[in-house]
């Protein structure tokens, strides 16, 4: 699972990924890697083990109260949510398959705390299973890199123009990461998520 973009100011932020996976035996599938967490107004784009962004959706799903208590916690249910999904493939006989630098996670919500869109990136600490954090400042950011500038103006059809090389830049260079399949975008402002496919990706001519 690859492309996970963030476009975010105080009031208004763009979260892009992409729909393309391979399953536990080497196919490939499109999946929903952008998930809702509708009574907190705010998204999470999964990256790594299909497996893991489901059971942390449910772990996040959970929480009562607000965005800023979901970041306070995300600590604890972060690694637990990694431990049940190793346990799920223990009891269920199925083979671990990746690594651990693959899981991570960006979580854009609304901050009553902070009076504005706020957005943070997990990534999994290498054999461990601690997350770092990082919150996403002012302006453009990519989960993977592209290959040349990136636009002046960031509206839902240059984010989309940005997966597409992205994507291109995946395949040209001969890289094992999967992208592809559907471009989905959420928009996010204070008391509003919409979400649309953009573009095909696999539709390179950019």
């Amino acid at each position: 699972m690859t492309i996970n973009n963030v476009w975010i100011k105080s009031d208004h932020a763009l979260v892009g990924v992409d729909t393309e996976c391979k399953d536990a035996n080497g196919q490939i599938e499109q999946v929903s890697k952008l998930l809702t967490l509708p009574h907190m107004n705010a998204v999470i784009a999964g990256s790594g083990q299909m497996l893991f962004s489901g059971i942390l959706w449910q772990g996040c799903h959970s929480i009562g109260g607000d965005f800023d208590t979901l970041i306070e916690k995300m600590p604890q249910i972060l690694p637990i949510a990694y431990r049940v999904m190793l346990d799920s493939y223990k009891n269920n006989a199925i083979s671990f398959r990746g690594n651990h630098e693959q899981n991570s996670a960006i979580i854009c919500g609304w901050s009553q705390r902070h009076v504005r869109l706020v957005a943070y990136v997990y990534t999994q600490v290498a054999e461990e299973t601690g997350f770092t954090a990082v919150e996403v400042t002012p302006g453009l950011f990519f989960h993977q890199p592209i290959v040349d500038h990136t636009p002046q103006h960031i509206t839902v059809e240059a984010m989309a123009y940005v997966a597409r090389k992205q994507v291109r830049f995946f395949r040209d260079s001969g890289s094992d990461i999967h992208a592809g399949g559907k471009f989905i975008v959420a928009k996010l402002t204070r008391d509003r998520i919409e979400i649309s496919p953009a573009c095909d990706l696999n539709d390179l001519v950019v």
